[in-house]
């Protein structure tokens, strides 16, 4: 059910967007130069990220104070819960860069 949820959320985010999140994606930090090894951690995201390939473990919590975009690529997600802060963003492709691949997110 909570998948469900935020799969919907996600897709009002995306659809809600103006343009596409390109241009703020190549300035953003990657996922993976900020957290070298998220297993079983508590990851806080402090200033705009992108995260362009899935982790490959379990993250304990993942919570949001700024932008996570999703890149269109095959990712997953898999985390104990997930919590977006004030300031805090999941955003995933807009109205003109649809994600196309297939993007899973496992609480």
């Amino acid at each position: 059910m909570k998948s469900c949820i935020l799969f919907v959320s996600l897709l009002f985010l995306s659809s809600a967007l103006a343009g596409c999140p390109n241009t703020a994606i190549s300035t953003a930090k990657t996922f993976a130069s900020q957290f070298a090894s998220p297993s079983n951690q508590d990851i806080v995201i402090t200033s705009d990220t992108v995260l362009e390939s899935s982790p490959g473990v379990v993250l304990k919590s993942l919570t949001l104070r700024a932008k996570l975009y999703l890149k269109d690529a095959n990712l997953e997600l898999r985390t104990g819960f997930l919590k977006v802060e004030n300031g805090g963003f999941l955003i995933a492709g807009g109205s003109d860069c649809p994600i196309t691949n297939k993007v899973k997110i496992i609480l």
